[in-house]
């Protein structure tokens, strides 16, 4: 059984503290996550709520860890009071698993809005991003200007999502697969995506997940070639970075470069060399760039300058290693 000790649970599985501090709708919340907690029998029951709250606490401040009381933590289950059926979380891997569910759900409740507020840009129809799973594991974005090819016809977004366990990555690469190459004599793919696919696994060998994006998620086959009113503000991108705050980007193509530029103006410049290091603050938080020429051009293996995969893997791993960012797993 794990008892609630008036700290944020999310927090403490990821070994950091955070206070947890009653708002307005008499529930504690996470300074830190925004994860919510209802004690509706105190010193018998607190529940994890699903929905995060907003940052609206009461004037006058009052911490849970001020009571510990010790409750027992338990899943949310009903939409009203008391909260649950005493589903009681009995161990951290039960605990990892329900807040990884709230993160995934939070997650496509964003991006749901976003369709919902953008009709015709037909969002729900698009791939947001591409991953193994959890996006919340990837600290690595790969950001290219927008895709060649949308999701299989008639697919959506929710035909490889799941809030239990994130993006089917290999259900989606086997339906692109088999759109990419119809009506092809070839049977292997070029281009871009097997480039993408060499970066994450080498990435993934050294224990960095890595998530693939565009600046705009609308697919044409050239980016001139993309209508002017797909091209609007970066709103799947903004919101990625925002909800899952990775470390390290990877900035694919002049093109990218200038738009990312303008998305974080003060922060970033075009004008950067590739294939360095450079670093920037982003919400307070240490971050880490590497911009290169685009994928579609890059060799598998090092060219004459020693540009390729490794050269990235190292330059990556540069950044991740250093103290205020992470270390491999």
């Amino acid at each position: 059984m794990i008892y609630f000790n008036g700290y944020c649970p999310e927090s403490e599985l990821n070994a950091r503290k955070a206070r947890m501090r009653l708002n307005d709708d008499d529930f504690y919340e996470s300074e830190a996550t925004g994860l919510q907690v209802a004690i509706p029998y105190p010193g018998v029951e607190a529940v994890i709520l699903r929905k995060r709250g907003t940052g609206k606490f009461r004037e006058k401040a009052s911490y849970a860890d001020e009571l510990n009381s010790g409750e027992c933590l338990a899943e949310q289950t009903k939409e009203n009071f008391p909260f649950s059926d005493s589903k009681l979380i009995e161990d951290a891997e039960q605990l990892t698993r329900y807040l990884e569910n709230i993160q995934l759900s939070h997650l496509r409740t964003g991006l749901k809005v976003l369709e919902d507020k953008n009709p015709t840009l037909n969002l729900q129809y698009v791939r947001h991003f591409d991953c193994k799973g959890n996006p919340y594991n990837c600290q690595l974005f790969l950001i290219g200007i927008n895709p060649s090819l949308g999701l299989p016809f008639g697919k959506k977004f929710d035909d490889y999502w799941s809030n239990q366990t994130g993006f089917a990555l290999e259900d989606w690469l086997q339906d692109y697969k088999e759109d990419k190459l119809r009506g092809k004599k070839h049977k292997t793919l070029i281009g871009t995506r097997p480039r993408i696919e060499i970066l994450r696994k080498a990435f993934g060998e050294k224990g960095l997940d890595l998530l693939n994006c565009n600046v705009y998620p609308t697919a044409s086959k050239r980016f001139n070639k993309l209508a002017s009113e797909k091209k609007t503000e970066p709103i799947i991108l903004k919101l990625l970075l925002d909800e899952i705050k990775p470390k390290i980007f990877i900035l694919h193509g002049g093109i990218v470069k200038k738009r990312f530029a303008e998305v974080f103006e003060g922060l970033y410049t075009a004008d950067q060399p590739d294939w360095q290091l450079h670093e920037f603050l982003h919400q307070g938080e240490k971050k880490y760039i590497i911009s290169v020429p685009h994928l579609y051009n890059m060799p598998f293996a090092e060219n004459a300058n020693g540009h390729g995969v490794s050269k990235m893997v190292s330059l990556v791993l540069n950044a991740w290693e250093k103290p205020e960012i992470g270390q491999p797993k």
